[in-house]
């Protein structure tokens, strides 16, 4: 469900032409990258089933890492991705050549988007 996996910059997708939904990601020790989520119902025996995935990608130009929460269950992935992103703000990766691997490239269309907070609450 979860994995960690280095693919070649240039074999990354265009984001935008995939059907999901983009935002900025930092990661303390990797640096900027992106966060690419998508949500999906599908037809189940009884009722409707919610899938979601979320993917975490830094790039440093050459080689991107990717993490990913492969499609599952959106209640599964929504309790799992407290854990995927503490593990994104962990994860320190070093290079064959011993400097440390720091995410430089972030597609221009990802910008920073703010949350909206709402004053009302939930009882």
């Amino acid at each position: 469900m979860c994995h960690v996996d280095f693919v070649a910059s240039e074999d990354l997708p265009n984001w935008r032409d995939l059907d999901g939904v983009i935002h900025a990601a930092d990661a303390r020790y990797l640096g900027p990258g992106l966060q690419y989520s998508t949500r999906r119902q599908v037809d189940g025996p009884e009722a409707p089933i919610d899938l979601s995935s979320v993917h975490f990608v830094f790039d440093d130009g050459e080689v991107a890492l990717m993490l990913t929460l492969e499609e599952s269950i959106s209640t599964l992935i929504a309790h799992a991705v407290v854990g995927f992103t503490r593990l994104k703000d962990a994860l320190q990766v070093v290079k064959a050549d011993g400097t440390p691997f720091t995410s430089t490239v972030v597609p221009d269309y990802v910008r920073e988007e703010q949350w909206v907070l709402s004053d009302g609450g939930v009882s």
